[in-house]
């Protein structure tokens, strides 16, 4: 019986052994695994991190290039605006001299060309608001991306 025993036990150091080797190549494989992802959230943390100054420097950039826009177009309106003045003061006092029944014409003029220069202010002001709307709807869709990203990779890596 001793002898069988002795048999056994060999057997059963051998069995031991194995799952000892078994258990310790699973750690190893789990701390592998936990540094790898550890090395992947930190790779994504930092594209998403570049992604996100990229955005604000271009709605920076987008910013300063409406400005200088809004400022040409206010600038080139005045200007437009005062030619048209100096020119419809000038039409008005030759047609006057000429032909005092032009006058209505001149004044049919100056009223259209006001509700154009009008609806081209309006124009401007609604791209401006478009481009306003497209800016937070891009950062909204930059956060939300940003936030969506971060729970699936919880989700994914816990």
């Amino acid at each position: 019986m001793i002898v069988r025993v002795r048999g056994r036990e060999g057997y059963v150091w051998t069995l031991l052994k194995e799952k000892m080797n078994k258990e310790m190549m699973m750690e190893q494989e789990v701390k592998e695994m936990k540094q790898r992802r550890e090395e992947v959230e930190r790779e994504m943390e930092l594209s998403w991190m570049t992604l996100l100054r990229k955005l604000e420097k271009d709605m920076e950039r987008d910013k300063v290039y409406r400005s200088k826009s809004l400022g040409e177009m206010k600038a080139g309106i005045e200007v437009v605006d005062k030619e048209m003045e100096t020119n419809g003061e000038f039409v008005e006092k030759e047609f006057v001299r000429k032909n005092e029944g032009m006058k209505e014409e001149v004044e049919k003029m100056k009223k259209k060309v006001g509700r154009k220069l009008e609806r081209l202010r309006g124009r401007g002001k609604g791209e401006v608001r478009e481009v306003e709307k497209k800016r937070k709807s891009m950062i909204w869709n930059g956060k939300l991306g940003v936030g969506f990203n971060g729970w699936l990779d919880w989700v994914k890596y816990g």
